[in-house]
């Protein structure tokens, strides 16, 4: 069995991922993280995003949207997270327009207000009210339903697919 590299891999990935409309690939997606100020975000999400969108396994019209209750821009975000994206300075011009993608809105979770903020910023974006939306939720599961619930009420897509995602939370207290 012969070893490939990572770009042999992504190269394989990419051509079965835009065989066909299956991939959504001409769609808006807009990938949206709950609780971007968080360590999960900077460590895990942020990273995984970049790897994604640096080998082309991103459909090509994704936005990369960071909610939190922190006041922060991308500008903190970029700092407090590109230490985990391990990029090298070939990938430079590639980082820029990752983060040219990238947006950010405070918010509390509990607030509709927020939300509605959150939406109006979402449906400024190429095709946001037909977008596909991901909810990330990187958040404490005290505030699963106030964010799910908001989410529901104010900030699904008009006609395109709305998913959340719910990270399991990690550590040993049951509480």
């Amino acid at each position: 069995q012969v070893a490939l590299s990572r770009t042999q891999v992504c190269g394989i990935l990419r051509e079965e991922l835009y065989q066909g409309n299956a991939f959504h690939q001409s769609d808006t997606h807009i990938f949206i993280i709950m609780g971007a100020s968080g360590d999960l975000a900077k460590k895990k999400i942020y990273p995984t995003i970049w790897w994604l969108f640096r080998d082309g396994l991103l459909p090509e019209d994704t936005f990369i949207v960071g909610y939190a209750r922190s006041r922060l821009t991308v500008a903190d975000i970029r700092k407090q997270s590109e230490p985990f994206f391990k990029a090298t300075p070939e990938e430079k011009p590639k980082l820029e327009e990752f983060f040219a993608r990238n947006s950010y809105v405070a918010g509390q979770y509990d607030d509709t207000a927020s939300y509605e903020r959150l939406n109006s910023h979402m449906n400024a974006l190429h095709q946001g009210p037909q977008t596909n939306r991901l909810f990330y939720l990187a958040l404490p599961p005290t505030v699963y339903e106030a964010v799910t619930k908001n989410i529901h009420e104010t900030c699904m897509s008009q006609t395109g697919w709305n998913r959340v995602i719910v990270e399991k939370p990690f550590g040993r207290d049951l509480q």
